[in-house]
């Protein structure tokens, strides 16, 4: 059984669901040649004129929490100039919600970096991100603060470094590097600015969402164990090193080195004072990894499919992987409160007589909220919340991938809740 203090909650973030309406710029936008059905987030779910009844859908799912993410751009559309018709968007939401007793967990950053910013430098690859992310952060606070139950300063710092300036998916779509080496640094660092701001002049819980995959070796052989030490370090440890440690792995940065990486940007003490500056760890997790060498690749590791299951994202279903990275995360990390910020699957969903059975879906949350639920009360996990509330704007993959709990037609943008949704709304009754 859960604990009764157990959160359950949905998730969303702004620009995948909100619709831009050429109102302001991202980042994302006029980048349609990134995108694998040349889309944009323009409508998106348009939740931005639809809210009152979309959050009809979350109100009857019976959940506690609802995360959510505040747009950058939308509220800062042009450099100092804050958006009152943005901040009272998020105003009207936080009240029906508030009204109705729905806890409100918010990120300030999922990706929707103003396009101003990337028009004077490079985004989170340049230090230049820190005092404007601090900016922005405090304007959010002063007003937003009393309605909100926790805060998240910054959704996946790997896919704002590493899927965005190294494999180039992401906005602003680089493949470099050293930049991929400094935004992973500078997120961080924008990361605790906003932390120690936070902590010397509010109260609530603030922390960071990583996305984690638990890894494990194809075999014993040598190698292999090599290059699922460089797979962890490439994907985990990058972040949960300075995070919990204060530093960076030294195989880590002698690997930088010997790829070229000048990292003298990096400074020990700030790393340092890095540590534990997180009140909770919010991990986004959807598959494992399996692993084996190849010597091709410059960090030497190769994922592997292993026989199990898979989502529409080529993705292996294995919910014990959710549970070794936990136990690995408290064997090795931090005791700090554990929320899973982020879990779900896309699948080709079929509408069937204005019905879509997910059975595969159902089986995929089950499966890890069964898990959740073995080891929530050992291992301190705070909470499960589920990805995501509709099918919506998958980044790079545009509108071709569905994770939603809830149908959307895209052609009218009717919404229909899936066979998941039930399953959900269920399991959180009883």
């Amino acid at each position: 059984m859960f604990d009764k203090e157990f959160l359950f909650g949905v998730a969303t973030s702004a620009y995948q669901i909100e619709g831009t309406h050429h109102k302001f710029e991202t980042i994302w936008c006029d980048e349609k040649q990134h995108i694998d059905d040349l889309s944009d987030g323009e409508i998106a779910c348009d939740f931005y004129h639809k809210y009152k009844d979309d959050i009809k859908y979350i109100l009857d799912l019976g959940v506690d929490v609802y995360r959510m993410s505040i747009s950058w751009a939308r509220i800062e559309p042009k450099e100092n100039e804050f958006s009152d018709e943005g901040i009272n968007f998020y105003k009207n939401i936080f009240k029906i919600l508030k009204d109705n007793q729905i806890k409100i967990d918010v990120t300030l950053y999922h990706w929707d970096m103003p396009k101003w910013i990337l028009d004077e430098f490079d985004g989170f690859a340049d230090k230049k991100i820190i005092p404007h992310f601090l900016k922005y952060a405090k304007h959010i606070f002063s007003i937003f603060d009393q309605d909100v139950n926790q805060w998240v300063t910054i959704n996946e710092p790997w896919c704002v470094s590493t899927v965005a300036y190294y494999y180039g998916t992401h906005a602003p779509f680089r493949k470099d590097l050293t930049k991929m080496v400094k935004a992973q640094y500078y997120t961080l660092m924008a990361h605790q600015e906003v932390y120690d701001y936070y902590k010397k002049n509010y109260k609530k819980p603030i922390g960071i969402v990583l996305n984690l995959w638990m890894q494990y070796p194809i075999d014993q052989n040598k190698d292999t164990l090599i290059a699922t030490q460089y797979s962890s370090m490439f994907h985990n440890d990058v972040f949960l090193y300075p995070m919990f440690k204060g530093t960076y792995k030294t195989a880590w940065l002698n690997k930088l080195l010997e790829l070229g990486v000048n990292l003298d940007f990096i400074e020990t003490r700030e790393l340092k004072s890095l540590m534990n500056k997180t009140d909770f760890l919010g991990i986004n997790y959807y598959q494992h990894h399996t692993i084996s060498y190849n010597k091709k690749n410059p960090f030497l590791f190769e994922h592997n499919l292993t026989g199990y299951d898979l989502t529409d994202m080529n993705w292996e279903i294995n919910p014990n992987g959710l549970k070794d990275m936990i136990m690995l995360l408290r064997k090795e990390f931090t005791n700090k409160p554990i929320y899973i910020t982020e879990n779900g699957a896309a699948f080709d969903d079929i509408l069937e007589d204005n019905e879509i059975h997910d059975v595969k879906r159902i089986n995929y949350i089950k499966g890890h909220l069964d898990v959740i639920e073995s080891i929530h009360k050992k291992m301190n996990v705070k909470g499960y919340y589920l990805w995501s509330l509709f099918d919506n704007y998958e980044w790079s993959f545009g509108y071709t991938k569905r994770f939603g709990i809830i149908y959307t037609d895209y052609n009218n943008l009717v919404k229909i809740p899936k066979d998941s949704y039930a399953y959900y709304k269920k399991r959180i009754k009883t």
